[in-house]
Protein backbone atom coordinates (compact mmCIF):
# COMPACT_ATOMS: atom_id res chain seq x y z
CA UNK A 1 0.00 0.00 0.00
CA UNK A 2 1.13 3.51 -0.73
CA UNK A 3 1.23 5.89 2.25
CA UNK A 4 -1.22 8.53 3.37
CA UNK A 5 0.22 12.05 3.40
CA UNK A 6 -1.12 14.24 6.19
CA UNK A 7 -0.50 17.97 5.68
CA UNK A 8 -0.95 20.24 8.67
CA UNK A 9 0.56 23.72 8.53
CA UNK A 10 3.05 23.89 11.37
CA UNK A 11 3.22 20.07 11.64
CA UNK A 12 2.16 18.08 14.67
CA UNK A 13 -0.78 16.03 13.35
CA UNK A 14 -3.05 15.01 16.26
CA UNK A 15 -2.82 11.37 17.33
CA UNK A 16 -6.61 11.06 16.86
CA UNK A 17 -6.09 11.58 13.11
CA UNK A 18 -2.86 9.66 12.68
CA UNK A 19 -3.34 6.59 14.91
CA UNK A 20 -6.45 5.10 13.22
CA UNK A 21 -4.72 5.21 9.84
CA UNK A 22 -1.65 3.48 11.26
CA UNK A 23 -3.81 0.85 13.01
CA UNK A 24 -5.52 0.20 9.67
CA UNK A 25 -2.12 -0.71 8.24
CA UNK A 26 -1.25 2.50 6.41
CA UNK A 27 2.12 4.19 6.43
CA UNK A 28 1.58 7.81 7.39
CA UNK A 29 3.77 10.70 6.29
CA UNK A 30 3.43 14.17 7.82
CA UNK A 31 4.21 17.52 6.19
CA UNK A 32 4.27 20.81 8.07
CA UNK A 33 4.34 23.18 5.08
CA UNK A 34 3.48 23.24 1.38
CA UNK A 35 7.08 22.73 0.23
CA UNK A 36 7.49 19.64 2.42
CA UNK A 37 4.11 18.29 1.24
CA UNK A 38 5.07 18.75 -2.42
CA UNK A 39 8.42 17.04 -1.85
CA UNK A 40 6.86 14.09 0.02
CA UNK A 41 4.13 13.75 -2.60
CA UNK A 42 6.72 13.62 -5.37
CA UNK A 43 8.96 11.10 -3.62
CA UNK A 44 6.39 8.79 -2.02
CA UNK A 45 3.45 8.87 -4.46
CA UNK A 46 0.87 8.85 -1.63
CA UNK A 47 -2.49 7.19 -2.07
CA UNK A 48 -4.31 10.15 -0.49
CA UNK A 49 -3.41 13.60 0.86
CA UNK A 50 -5.40 14.78 3.87
CA UNK A 51 -5.17 18.44 4.88
CA UNK A 52 -5.70 18.67 8.64
CA UNK A 53 -6.82 21.82 10.55
CA UNK A 54 -5.63 24.50 10.82
CA UNK A 55 -5.04 23.69 7.12
CA UNK A 56 -7.75 25.06 4.86
CA UNK A 57 -9.05 24.69 1.32
CA UNK A 58 -6.79 27.57 0.25
CA UNK A 59 -3.70 25.73 1.53
CA UNK A 60 -4.88 22.54 -0.16
CA UNK A 61 -5.33 24.51 -3.39
CA UNK A 62 -1.78 25.88 -3.04
CA UNK A 63 -0.51 22.32 -2.64
CA UNK A 64 -2.54 21.13 -5.63
CA UNK A 65 -1.16 23.92 -7.82
CA UNK A 66 2.42 22.87 -7.00
CA UNK A 67 1.99 19.17 -7.79
CA UNK A 68 3.26 18.16 -11.22
CA UNK A 69 0.56 17.86 -13.85
CA UNK A 70 2.17 14.81 -15.37
CA UNK A 71 1.55 11.52 -13.61
CA UNK A 72 -1.22 10.58 -11.25
CA UNK A 73 -2.12 13.15 -8.64
CA UNK A 74 -3.37 11.76 -5.35
CA UNK A 75 -6.86 12.77 -4.26
CA UNK A 76 -6.72 15.64 -1.78
CA UNK A 77 -9.21 15.86 1.08
CA UNK A 78 -9.58 18.78 3.47
CA UNK A 79 -10.81 18.02 6.98
CA UNK A 80 -13.08 20.91 7.88
CA UNK A 81 -16.59 21.79 8.99
CA UNK A 82 -17.58 24.03 6.13
CA UNK A 83 -18.42 22.82 2.65
CA UNK A 84 -16.05 25.37 1.07
CA UNK A 85 -18.27 26.26 -1.91
CA UNK A 86 -15.40 28.02 -3.71
CA UNK A 87 -12.96 25.12 -3.64
CA UNK A 88 -11.22 23.76 -6.74
CA UNK A 89 -13.05 20.76 -8.23
CA UNK A 90 -10.01 18.53 -7.56
CA UNK A 91 -10.40 18.98 -3.79
CA UNK A 92 -12.90 17.28 -1.53
CA UNK A 93 -13.88 18.24 1.98
CA UNK A 94 -14.77 15.95 4.87
CA UNK A 95 -16.78 17.37 7.76
CA UNK A 96 -15.52 16.60 11.26
CA UNK A 97 -18.60 14.54 12.19
CA UNK A 98 -18.10 11.89 9.46
CA UNK A 99 -14.34 11.97 10.07
CA UNK A 100 -14.85 11.28 13.80
CA UNK A 101 -17.23 8.39 13.05
CA UNK A 102 -14.81 6.93 10.51
CA UNK A 103 -11.81 7.10 12.84
CA UNK A 104 -13.86 5.65 15.72
CA UNK A 105 -14.95 2.75 13.49
CA UNK A 106 -11.36 2.13 12.39
CA UNK A 107 -10.16 2.18 15.98
CA UNK A 108 -12.79 -0.23 17.25
CA UNK A 109 -12.65 -2.65 14.31
CA UNK A 110 -16.35 -1.98 13.67
CA UNK A 111 -18.18 -3.16 10.56
CA UNK A 112 -19.29 0.46 10.02
CA UNK A 113 -18.71 1.47 6.37
CA UNK A 114 -17.65 4.99 7.40
CA UNK A 115 -13.92 4.20 7.21
CA UNK A 116 -14.32 4.07 3.43
CA UNK A 117 -14.10 7.88 3.68
CA UNK A 118 -10.51 7.45 4.74
CA UNK A 119 -9.38 4.67 2.47
CA UNK A 120 -8.97 4.69 -1.26
CA UNK A 121 -10.40 1.82 -3.25
CA UNK A 122 -6.95 0.25 -3.51
CA UNK A 123 -6.32 0.36 0.22
CA UNK A 124 -9.83 -0.81 1.05
CA UNK A 125 -9.44 -3.77 -1.30
CA UNK A 126 -6.07 -4.62 0.25
CA UNK A 127 -7.54 -4.52 3.75
CA UNK A 128 -10.52 -6.67 2.74
CA UNK A 129 -8.13 -9.25 1.26
CA UNK A 130 -6.15 -9.23 4.49
CA UNK A 131 -9.29 -9.64 6.62
CA UNK A 132 -10.45 -12.54 4.43
CA UNK A 133 -7.08 -14.26 4.86
CA UNK A 134 -7.18 -13.83 8.62
CA UNK A 135 -10.82 -14.89 8.92
CA UNK A 136 -10.48 -17.78 6.43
Amino acid sequence: MRPFLLFRPGGGVPESVRAPLERAGSDVLVAGNVEEAVSLAASSQPEVVLVVPPGTVSEAAALLSRLPESGVRPPIFVLEDEGAPHRPAALETIARGPWSRATAALSSGSDDPAPALLLSRVQLTGLLDLWEQVAG
